[in-house]
């Protein structure tokens, strides 16, 4: 009886706090005017606006801030703004006492075309739910328009990432919040389950593929000497050290497997690095990125090729204004440091290559890929990556939350667009309900046979 009575109190608790106001409308308007204004100043991809003025954008999320009534629903109007941009970079996170608050059931879900499939569940729901049955709706609602209307619009990504990783917080909700699914089971019988929504942390009740440990870096021997090397992150410079401590294995190998299915960046210099040991060539290029240029009096200067403003000051307009830009905010300044020196001079890993990747690959990992494109070093094996990428500038938002929004426009160096359309494998592979409930890692096989046919023909 005493555990019934803690336990409501605590979902008491739960909804008290997040019902309540602690955020005054002062500080409400201030955070999304910040936001607004900083977006304005330093946003890298306002093309991604195609048919909306930003400006109208704003008025119209700050109505629905001036007239909110809790911090939750506050923050979830600041997301929802920042989604417009469609920018995986630019993003509004929520203090740490509303994300606290947030449940995330040990249900993995994955959407394969317009299905929602549940392809793990916890130890708790092993018995309740079996692997691979559909979700049909969820609190009564279709699923697709539960997804359409509650989850996809608060994501800042390229929409087939939306598409991709969205139905994975699909579930995600206020503790203690009245959650229910209707599935449709492998025996095609359809049952309506409730879904706790508070709990004790627990395990996934079947095996994960494709696995990783989610070590910095990871080293496996494969068949017919093929070395598999899964690089996680490249925010922690030490990979570099761990990369070359790892050279006299690596030298032994046939051919050679790339991993970056789970490496969501972190600094590109440290990719770069790793890359000068996979080539002889003396240099590569990595991303082309330029910046938007903000000075005051060019933009003043500018303003004369405005008729309006001309107009406006009674004189006449500057045709041709070479400051025209600068009013507009569409000065541009290219970096010039994207051309890498190869000053590595260590025995060169040049066996053949794979690189898996995957819709997590992501910002660094993608300029690394980037590089390995411009050398023609890698073949690409797996989906598209998340095409998001660049140097964001972070800010404080009311009780403790903080956005970023990103600065850098990035291309391959002869201009090619990947962000927002992600870049494309060479042998593409869409993981299907078997993918995702087999046991054996199908991306990484094929790595396999395609490394054993490049031996096969190498040794002809």
């Amino acid at each position: 009886m005493k555990k019934i009575h803690l336990l409501l109190s605590f979902i008491f608790f739960i909804s008290f706090v997040l019902k309540s106001q602690t955020i005054s409308q002062v500080d409400r308007v201030y955070g999304i005017s910040k936001f607004w204004q900083e977006a304005n100043y330093n946003f890298a991809y306002f093309e991604n606006l195609k048919n909306t003025n930003f400006d109208t954008l704003y008025k119209y999320y700050l109505s629905k801030v001036i007239a909110e009534t809790n911090d939750y629903e506050y923050y979830r109007l600041l997301q929802r703004f920042c989604a417009e941009l469609k920018d995986g970079h630019t993003e509004v996170f929520l203090p740490k006492y509303l994300q606290d608050n947030l449940f995330f059931p040990k249900i993995k879900i994955e959407r394969i075309q317009n299905d929602i499939y549940i392809v793990n569940v916890g130890t708790s729901y092993a018995k309740l739910i079996p692997r691979g049955c559909k979700i049909l709706k969820v609190n009564d609602i279709s699923v697709i328009e539960y997804l359409n209307q509650n989850v996809y619009p608060y994501l800042t990504d390229p929409d087939y990432i939306i598409k991709s990783l969205g139905a994975e917080s699909l579930l995600t909700v206020i503790k203690g919040s009245d959650l229910n699914i209707t599935i449709e089971k492998p025996n095609l019988i359809q049952e309506k389950i409730k879904i706790f929504t508070f709990g004790f942390p627990e395990g996934w009740y079947y095996a994960e593929s494709p696995k990783s440990n989610y070590k910095l870096l990871e080293f496996k021997q494969l068949e017919n000497n093929i070395g598999y090397v899964a690089i996680n992150s490249f925010m922690d410079p030490s990979v570099v050290k761990e990369f070359i401590e790892l050279l006299p294995k690596l030298y032994k190998q046939n051919g050679l497997i790339i991993d970056l299915r789970h490496n969501g960046g972190g600094n590109s210099s440290n990719g770069d690095e790793i890359i000068k040991y996979l080539t002889n060539k003396p240099y590569f290029f990595e991303v082309q990125s330029s910046t938007r240029k903000h000075i005051a009096s060019y933009k003043a200067t500018g303003a004369l090729g405005d008729s309006a403003y001309a107009n406006w000051l009674g004189v006449g307009i500057w045709h041709n204004n070479p400051y025209i830009d600068y009013y507009y905010g569409n000065a541009w300044e290219m970096e010039q440091n994207n051309k890498i020196k190869n000053n590595v001079h260590n025995k060169k890993l040049l066996m053949p290559l794979v690189v898996l990747i995957g819709n997590n690959t992501a910002s660094a990992a993608e300029n690394f890929l980037i590089g390995l494109d411009y050398l023609k070093r890698a073949t690409f094996i797996g989906q598209k990556t998340a095409g998001s990428t660049g140097m964001p500038i972070c800010f404080d938002l009311p009780n403790g939350g903080w956005f970023r929004i990103c600065t850098c426009k990035s291309t391959y160096p002869d201009g090619r667009k990947f962000v927002g359309v992600g870049i494309k494998p060479d042998i593409a592979i869409e993981p299907d309900l078997d993918y995702y409930l087999s046991e054996s890692d199908i991306i990484l096989n094929k790595g396999i046979e395609y490394l054993k046919s490049q031996l096969n023909i190498s040794r002809n």
